[in-house]
């Protein structure tokens, strides 16, 4: 954390200081994992024990790391809150199992993912909300004729940059909370990972509404992350599946070579393909999260 600052204060690099202030929350949240584990009783915990209180301290650490970062950095502070957020989301998920009731973790992660992604739709909206860009009603003649306001150009770029690094922040914080939480989708079943799939494809499918290279690449790269993060998970978690999860990717890496090398112009179809498939997979992710969480199964028993 203190590299970060000195990187982003002494050094102007706010790019730099921000990668540093990613892997101090990861150093972090690794610090406190592994402190609830020693501090467990002789027995009661292990490395493959992530319940309850460990999952509460290693979301702990990367949110105290990422309040100091968020406090030190000056340009692009705005990107160290993905860490925060899902610090944040990891400990209220692990006091929740440690205060019992027979909670499972993966239901808990699986549908805070759900809920994430369905309200993708208002980030645009969201981080335009957080700045102080206002545009004025107009409700009479009036106001239709009335003199407009000076504008700062200053001003307005300084929001408008301050928006775009929120909205890249949110993206991000998708894309990392789908990376995290995907193998424990993957650990629920068909239905936890067709769950993840269609996650991964709502991100990828909503990067057709950015227009800033960087939000398009964001959005892109955490759909892929999530992507390869189900396919380690079922090669590891489920073996009994891995032929079938080796032949879909090898077709996945045939389909996507022929389309990289088959390039076309734009297409108004492809567009409309394009927000069917998005409206598909939205209108699939509730269905999918009942039956991958055992609502359904609770609901005809």
């Amino acid at each position: 954390v203190a590299g970060s600052v000195v990187l982003s204060r002494a050094q102007r690099e706010p790019e730099a200081a921000v990668a540093v202030a990613w892997m101090a929350t990861a150093y972090a949240a690794v610090a406190g994992l592994l402190l609830a584990l020693d501090s467990a009783p002789l027995g009661t915990a292990g490395p493959g024990d992530l319940s309850g209180a460990a999952v509460a301290a290693g979301g702990l650490g990367a949110v105290l790391a990422g309040l100091v970062a968020l406090l030190g950095l000056g340009d692009g502070r705005a990107l160290v809150l993905p860490p925060v957020v899902v610090g944040a989301a990891f400990c209220v998920v692990g006091l929740v199992l440690r205060a019992g009731g027979g909670v499972d973790v993966g239901v808990l992660l699986a549908t805070l993912l759900v809920l994430v992604v369905l309200m993708g739709s208002l980030f645009p909206w969201l981080a335009l909300g957080m700045t102080g860009a206002r545009v004025e009603q107009i409700y009479s003649t009036a106001d239709i004729t009335a003199d407009p306001d000076d504008v700062d150009p200053d001003q307005v770029g300084r929001e408008a940059r301050l928006a775009h690094e929120i909205l890249l922040a949110i993206t991000a914080t998708v894309g990392l909370l789908l990376v995290l939480v995907a193998p424990v989708a993957v650990d629920l079943g068909l239905s936890g990972t067709l769950l993840a799939l269609v996650c991964c494809g709502v991100v990828m499918l909503r990067t057709r509404q950015y227009r800033a290279g960087s939000e398009v690449l964001v959005g892109l790269v955490a759909g892929i992350a999530g992507l390869a993060s189900v396919a380690v998970a079922l090669l590891w978690l489920q073996p009994q599946w891995r032929p079938t999860t080796a032949l879909v990717l090898a077709s996945a890496g045939a389909v996507l070579l022929a389309v990289t090398l088959l390039p076309g112009p734009p297409s108004v179809r492809r567009g409309r393909l394009g927000d069917v498939a998005e409206s598909l997979c939205l209108l699939a992710l509730v269905p999918l999260a009942l039956v991958a969480t055992g609502v359904f199964s609770a609901i005809a028993g």
